[in-house]
């Protein structure tokens, strides 16, 4: 019986094994089940926490006045989409900035705080206010050439000496 047994099983194990040999890519393709994967949806605060970066939130709100022009709502969604990126703090390392920003009619007026130096995800609006806005003028005394002297005139005037930076923003990816 246990002969048998064992005859039966080398007979199946030669049998699967001719099967297999047989088959190819094409006859394999056609055997197998289609199977369809849905792509997996996450907001940006779910991946946010997935990555372990900060997701800012404004701290303070006021309301807002006006009311959104018509063609203005595709380039507001636009801008409320957040990105990636580091706020690199130039003036104090270390300190975060901290501004209030409106930028739409009858959105609130809102204050954010972003940390220095490490990702964080903004609203796009937001990191476009850090890379172009956080820069300042210096000003100085000038001494006017010898040639524009008058008599009662100061001999110095005011005027800019350079733009510094605050920071900027860098993107993590492109957001472009």
């Amino acid at each position: 019986m246990k002969k048998n047994n064992d005859e039966l099983a080398v007979k199946n194990v030669l049998n699967m094994q001719k099967d297999m040999n047989s088959l190819d890519v094409d006859a394999i393709n056609e055997i197998a089940p289609d199977v369809e994967v849905a792509p997996i949806e996450m907001s940006m605060k779910e991946k946010a926490r997935l990555e372990n970066i900060p997701y800012i939130e404004p701290k303070k709100s006021l309301k807002g006045f006006g009311t959104l022009p018509e063609k203005l709502k595709k380039e507001h969604k636009y801008m409320w989409e957040y990105v990636k990126g580091i706020y690199e703090n130039y003036i104090v390392n270390g300190e975060p900035i901290t501004f209030w920003l409106s930028l739409y009619p009858g959105d609130p007026d809102l204050l954010w705080e972003i940390p220095p130096n490490r990702p964080v995800y903004v609203p796009r609006h937001v990191a476009k206010h850090l890379e172009e806005v956080m820069k300042y003028h210096t000003f100085s005394y000038v001494e006017k050439p010898q040639d524009k002297w008058r008599p009662g005139d100061n001999m110095e005037y005011f005027a800019p000496t350079g733009t510094h930076y605050r920071g900027k923003f860098r993107a993590i990816g492109a957001f472009a």
